[in-house]
């Protein structure tokens, strides 16, 4: 950082001096690093305002390239320092998929020039709204100031530009600081709405959700457009509220909605691009095509929009969301019909979509998505049948991963499909780096991909990877429940216990009754050993509905670790019955009976897993459930035939 003022600067209890470069806390020195003592002083001398991650590494690391995990890692370390890990960020605010904003209030001390007294500059924090960086931004294109590129805002504005004395002054800039304000590339934050299907048949309502994840697949490779996955608006199927209204609820600058009616030669479809703030219509068509004109359709509707949002569509950026996988019309419904039933990821689902994913192959044997799909059912089926199906389903999904790599070597949806079954089942870890490191080259801002290179990263013990990885997925989708309970589950294997719980009721909040942030949440509270507290949670997430199995082997576990060894030998019974008629992993047995100390059991049921190759098996390393095995001899030599590095 260049061209600093002597001064200190004060909020709440502490004292930042830049001079003598360090914090105080009530007088005493709080221990920072370096680098994260300058990452504060440039979000504590821009309060207020919206750094982007890049300005800050180029602040904090000048002439040095640096990932954005180092500026994760040093955000977390001034969290700690300043106490600011509730729920409520008191002094640094994230602000998703942008940056971070210092927003406590804060006095500014400059000595004077004899040094006898100080004057105290101004005291509170100058938080920049969205109406005045729009009006900033109108007037700077007005006054013909030159862009430059650096952070993204979400804004509808063309840039965003902080400019001017006031603000000048706001920030306690000198005249010796006095530079050319430096203009911002804005990222516009849209929503695709599922289409209301009209005049169709309930079990072809899908229609609808398809056509808004074809827009979204294609609107998302718009460097300027940040658009929310399907996951993130699935749960708007049939909604009758206004897209403004909704638009609002999801956090986004506009919506995308419409109506689109099928018949077998016919597709008739009714768009609109709303903005959120004042419901003004910003773009609307009608198209009344052929029904093998359907990809057209959409092709028009994405080129229509990015020209409403971005003022200049390069052609590239006309390439990407014109690029077709598929000629085939029918072949292009049987698949997004398919990855719209898969998003459920139960049995049922999955075998239905395979039927599909199959049937768009039949019709173009050269479609490399539907590869994918196939690739994708039966990684599924795999995880949810027996263990005698295991092997055949994996075997298959790698054929199709494969194939779908074949035909097209540039699809990140087949890297990270084949690095899924790398990772996963064949235990070759060089492998599936390579294909996850694949995958988000070539799209990065894949979420999927970054939140399974999180679990790759966690199984080989690089817990500051896998943070990365994590927080990168969330960043991606911040509204998206799974990801925030994704990093929730990384602190907890990475055994920073508050932080799991406390991730877990931040989702909760959005959901709550997500199975999985109860199930992580009693995890954290019995490692803490507040076992109460652990087995409530627990016993919630299996007694809600869906997936409560999953909580199954950890409350077992929590009762043996807590000496309630008689719940413990029932949750055991319950799922020697289960596994009668459905599929039980020896894995979780092998995890309770580590919490009852029966070392000879837990050892049979982990080689029992290994057997059958139980994913569960790629993170002996970090389970903490089973820390009492590490000791034996038997823990090691299976560390060593699974193939974890040491």
């Amino acid at each position: 950082m260049s061209d600093t003022i002597n001064c200190f600067y004060e909020f709440g209890p502490f004292r930042l001096d830049q001079t003598e470069h360090q914090l105080l806390r009530n007088g005493e020195r709080v221990p920072l690093t370096p680098k994260a003592f300058s990452t504060l002083l440039v979000l504590v001398s821009r309060r207020g305002r919206i750094l982007g991650k890049e300005e800050l590494m180029r602040e904090v690391w000048p002439d040095t390239f640096v990932e954005e995990g180092g500026l994760a890692r040093n955000i977390s370390a001034l969290r700690k320092a300043l106490d600011d890990t509730s729920d409520a960020s008191r002094y640094i605010e994230t602000v998703p998929k942008i940056g971070y904003r210092f927003v406590a209030d804060v006095k500014e001390v400059v000595p004077e020039a004899n040094g006898e007294f100080v004057l105290e500059r101004y005291a509170k924090t100058s938080v920049v709204r969205l109406e005045e960086i729009d009006t900033a931004a109108a007037a700077q294109t007005k006054s013909g100031h030159r862009f430059f590129p650096g952070t993204r805002i979400l804004t509808l504005g063309l840039v965003l530009v902080f400019v001017g004395l006031t603000l000048a002054f706001a920030y306690g800039w000198s005249s010796r600081r006095s530079k050319k304000a430096a203009v911002t590339p804005k990222t516009t934050a849209i929503a695709v709405l599922p289409f209301k299907q009209l005049g169709s048949a309930a079990e072809d309502q899908f229609q609808g959700l398809a056509m808004a994840d074809a827009l979204i697949t294609k609107l998302e490779n718009l460097n300027q457009v940040s658009v929310l996955p399907t996951s993130a608006v699935r749960r708007y199927v049939g909604s009758t509220g206004s897209g403004a209204e909704l638009g609002r609820e999801l956090g986004v600058d506009a919506v995308l909605e419409g109506n689109v009616q099928q018949t077998p030669d016919r597709v008739r479809v009714t768009v609109q691009l709303v903005k959120v703030a004042d419901g003004a219509s910003l773009w609307a068509a009608k198209f009344d095509e052929k029904s093998t004109d359907i990809l057209a359709v959409q092709d028009s509707i994405s080129e229509q929009v990015a020209r409403a949002l971005t003022p200049k569509l390069s052609e590239e950026d006309k390439r990407r969301i014109t690029k077709h996988y598929t000629d085939n019309a029918d072949a292009y419904n049987a698949y997004t019909k398919g990855r719209v039933i898969l998003e459920k990821k139960t049995i049922d689902e999955a075998t239905l979509a395979l039927r599909y994913f199959q049937e768009a192959i039949d019709k173009d044997p050269n479609y490399a998505l539907a590869y994918t799909g196939l690739a994708d059912a039966y990684y599924v089926l795999g995880e949810k049948y027996p263990a005698l199906a295991y092997s055949e389903t994996m075997a298959k999904s790698r054929m199709a991963a494969e194939k779908a790599i074949e035909l097209d070597d540039s699809l990140a949806e087949a890297h990270l499909s084949l690095a899924l079954v790398k990772f996963n089942y064949d235990w070759d870890w060089p492998a599936a780096e390579k294909e996850f490191n694949r995958a988000i080259e070539l799209n990065p801002k894949y979420t999927p991909a970054h939140h399974e290179f999180s679990h790759y990263w966690m199984a080989m013990g690089r817990v500051d990877k896998s943070l990365e990885e994590s927080q990168r997925a969330l960043e991606l989708e911040p509204l998206s429940v799974k990801m925030n309970v994704h990093l929730a589950w990384h602190y907890l294997f990475a055994r920073q216990y508050d932080e799991a719980i406390s991730q877990c009721k931040k989702t909760l909040e959005m959901s709550p009754n997500y199975i999985r942030a109860h199930n992580f949440m009693g995890v954290a509270y019995v490692q803490k050993s507040m076992y109460a507290e652990g087995i409530q949670e627990l016993q919630k997430a299996v007694g809600l509905k869906g997936d409560g199995m999953e909580a199954m082997e950890k409350l077992g576990y929590a009762y043996a670790i807590s000496g309630r060894k008689k719940d413990a030998f029932r949750i055991l019974r319950e799922l020697q019955e289960t596994s009668r008629h459905g599929y039980v992993s020896p894995f979780d047995r092998a995890v309770i009976y580590a919490g009852l100390g029966d070392k000879d059991q837990a050892f049979y049921w982990l080689n029992r897993a290994y057997e059958e190759r139980n994913s569960g098996l790629a993170f002996l390393k970090t389970y903490a459930q089973l820390d009492s095995l590490r000791s034996d001899p038997r823990f090691s030599h299976l560390i060593k035939r699974v193939g974890l590095p040491e």
